[in-house]
């Protein structure tokens, strides 16, 4: 991963600085871990994706102005403090929401007697399927089907609180 690329835009760059430069490097990156012919590349650039980095403002700025001529330094400097800005607004969005979801899970493991990772498997795998329309025949028992439902509905609203 500190080995310098020797070919395109990026060229002189090594993949982990790419991997620190937000979204576009980490764009380039992936791109080159789909298309690069390059098996050395290919898993270089797949390392510096899952490598576990924090952004670098200058290498931002540095990779915003390589695709944007007419960008100063200046306004490549304000953007890239703005996506990591952004970025970390997203996490604490993101974390707010599992936090929630969690308490539900909590919560509705006690009423219903089911282990809470099993109760997180099924929400994750029926939130975004019409999760109220599964048969009563799914579960034990009617009750267990209707605390599913309310369940289900409790792990939805905890997207939409703030």
């Amino acid at each position: 991963m500190d080995q310098k690329i020797t070919f395109g835009k990026f060229q002189g760059w090594t993949p982990l600085e790419l991997a620190r430069a937000g979204a576009a490097g980490r764009g380039y990156l992936s791109w080159g871990a789909d298309h690069l012919q390059s098996p050395k590349w290919r898993r270089a650039f797949e390392e510096a994706l899952s490598a576990q980095v924090g952004p670098d403002v200058a290498l931002m700025a540095r990779a915003l102005m390589r695709d944007a001529d007419d960008l100063s330094h200046e306004e490549a400097m304000y953007l890239a403090q703005d996506e990591i800005a952004q970025d970390a607004e997203i996490v604490a969005f993101l974390g707010a929401i599992d936090t929630r979801q969690t308490a539900v899970v909590e919560h509705w493991a006690g009423v219903m007697s089911v282990p809470s990772q099993k109760l997180r498997a099924l929400a994750r795998k029926y939130e975004w399927a019409e999760w109220d329309q599964l048969p009563a025949s799914y579960f034990s028992s009617p009750q267990m089907h209707q605390d599913f439902l309310k369940f289900m509905a409790a792990w939805l609203a905890a997207y939409d609180e703030e």
